[in-house]
């Protein structure tokens, strides 16, 4: 399940590329928005836009009773 926040209304229409790596979206807002749908380029792209990765106090904060794994840059 995902969330796709940039529609301002509800959302009516979804439109699925044929290559898989893309979704289009079109809503009461009168907007059209295209969505990146590809795991491996999602992940890529939060890594390349999250600052420094998360300490190992704040995973124990978080993730208490999980080893500490920081996350690494995804590969395909």
């Amino acid at each position: 399940m995902a969330s796709l926040p940039g529609h301002k209304a509800p959302v009516e229409a979804l439109a699925a590329a044929p290559d898989g790596h893309t979704a289009a979206t079109g809503g009461e807002d009168w907007m059209t928005l295209l969505w990146t749908v590809d795991p491996v380029a999602v992940a890529s792209e939060i890594y390349t836009l999250a600052s420094a990765p998360i300490s190992g106090s704040d995973w124990a904060r978080y993730l208490p009773g999980h080893d500490y794994q920081p996350p690494g840059r995804p590969t395909d």
